[in-house]
């Protein structure tokens, strides 16, 4: 009993830190580097504060899905470990499983559409 713990410990930890490093490359495969970021905020009129907020957002939405879905994962983790081999907790424990990577999938399309429908070029 104590060893299928130890594995789901260690299967949840691999896990955040797969999640942690998909965030990263998926930022850095959609977001541009950050000179042509201040390129960006120095051409627009006005440049005013809001660009540099949003740009701020913009750098750090994926670190912050990045925590959440730690946070998420250690959750569901300890849920699992709490259930102790009852079927319906465990079935609930799953579930959230289930929940948080399709929304983890779903935030993280949803960024990439946005992101490639605002880098259109309609002129």
């Amino acid at each position: 009993m104590k060893n299928i713990y130890l594995k789901l410990i260690a299967f949840f930890g691999l896990l955040s830190n797969y999640i942690i490093w998909y965030a990263i490359v998926s930022k850095n495969a959609i977001l541009p580097d950050n000179d042509t970021l201040s390129e960006v905020i120095s051409d627009t009129s006005g440049g005013g504060s809001i660009d540099a907020i949003l740009a701020f957002w913009k750098d750090t939405i994926f670190w912050i899905l990045a925590v959440v879905a730690t946070a998420a994962f250690v959750f569901i983790g300890a849920k699992l470990l709490m259930a102790r081999w009852n079927p319906e907790e465990f079935k609930k424990a799953i579930m959230y499983l289930v929940y948080v990577i399709v929304w983890l999938v779903l935030i993280t399309a949803a960024w990439l559409i946005v992101t490639l429908v605002s880098s259109l070029n309609l002129n």
